[in-house]
């Protein structure tokens, strides 16, 4: 028998997000029998493979980035282009090699500028056409945008996930500079369009809290939180975003407190759909699993990522958003007050992905 045509998707490994909002198109192509190869590490090949059990897997490295405290971060990253530029030139070389190997019928690149092949169809999936940078630094952002336009033009498409115009839940991020011509809006991404959800109700938590992200910014906002959580008298799930420790990380309880280093989607939907507050970090990919679920919840931008503390701000009609230094004097009343709120239903979900995927995989 024939093998199938293979699709591989190299997924950016900063935090979860880019590998989460890949899966709905890889269950996508999966189901319409074609070979999903997925090149990345771990965590990302944990959560994926967890996911998609029938996903294979190669090695695709990437640049290691670490968060400075939240003043630093512009400085840091700024400082890190260089390495970028070097990480860049050498993707495009592994990229060959896996090319040469797997021989894809299409790439679907999440945010990895050089994971493209000239006689290969290549995608790059991206919401981040401008970078949102710290006030002294406004005045770079046209330059950014010009840099990151430079970058996606060789693919042969670009993908958004979000809506255009005034539906847009990423903002000016996707619609205050002028798009590529290769751009194309596919609406909002979430791990959980494709999945079916459990028969059984689960137990119901009254706080779900989701942390996700590089490090050391995931760690303490998971130390405050378990201690937070652990005195408000509510029962709370705790993820921990760590995929990679499933098996080897038993749960743990602190009296009302559960925690988990993850869970598989089909389990975790029933849990965010019933519980009365979700917690999370404001990225682009919580975001759009939230949409998905019509669900409100407390968003805590990671302290210095312009990005996130913009999201924060524009969707805040649909989320309550709150600043990590607050979330360190929060007393268990104030949490109480959040709970109790009436919940904001957002704006209605719209699946625009099929008709792109369809595209994907059709004759050039």
């Amino acid at each position: 028998m024939e093998n199938p045509p293979c699709i591989l998707f190299c997924p950016l490994h900063w935090g979860l997000g880019h590998a989460t909002r890949d899966l709905p198109l890889m269950h996508f192509l999966s189901r319409a029998g074609y070979r999903i190869v997925v090149a990345t590490e771990d965590p990302l090949q944990s959560l994926i493979k967890q996911a998609v059990p029938q996903a294979e897997f190669d090695s695709f490295p990437g640049p290691r980035i670490r968060y400075a405290p939240g003043p630093l971060l512009p400085l840091k990253l700024l400082f890190q282009i260089p390495r970028w530029l070097f990480w860049l030139q050498k993707e495009k070389k592994i990229i060959r090699k896996l090319a040469a190997k797997h021989r894809p019928l299409a790439i679907v690149s999440d945010n990895r500028y050089g994971a493209r092949h000239p006689e290969i169809k290549s995608v790059i999936l991206t919401h981040q056409l401008m970078v949102k940078l710290p006030l002294l630094l406004r005045w770079a952002e046209p330059l950014a945008h010009r840099l990151i336009l430079k970058l996606i033009r060789p693919f042969h498409e670009c993908w958004i996930p979000d809506y255009p115009g005034a539906a847009s839940l990423a903002g000016d991020l996707t619609q205050r500079y002028p798009l590529p011509p290769n751009a194309r809006f596919i609406g909002p991404l979430s791990r959980f369009m494709y999945q079916k959800e459990q028969v059984a109700p689960p137990l119901r938590y009254d706080c779900v809290a989701l942390l996700s992200g590089p490090e050391p910014q995931r760690s303490r906002l998971e130390a405050l939180l378990q201690q937070k959580l652990a005195a408000s008298g509510l029962k709370s799930l705790l993820l921990s975003g760590q995929p990679e420790l499933v098996d080897q990380k038993p749960t743990e309880k602190q009296g009302l407190l559960t925690r988990v280093p993850h869970l598989g989607d089909k389990t975790l939907i029933p849990f965010l759909k019933n519980s009365r507050l979700i917690i999370a970090r404001s990225g682009y990919s919580t975001i759009m699993d939230l949409h998905f679920l019509q669900k409100s919840a407390l968003l805590i931008p990671t302290p210095g990522q312009g990005e996130q503390n913009y999201l924060a701000r524009h969707l805040s009609h649909q989320h309550h958003c709150m600043r990590q230094k607050k979330l360190k004097k929060w007393s268990p009343e104030d949490l109480a007050r959040i709970v109790a709120k009436e919940p904001v239903v957002p704006q209605p979900f719209k699946n625009l992905l099929e008709p792109a995927l369809d595209d994907l995989v059709a004759e050039r």
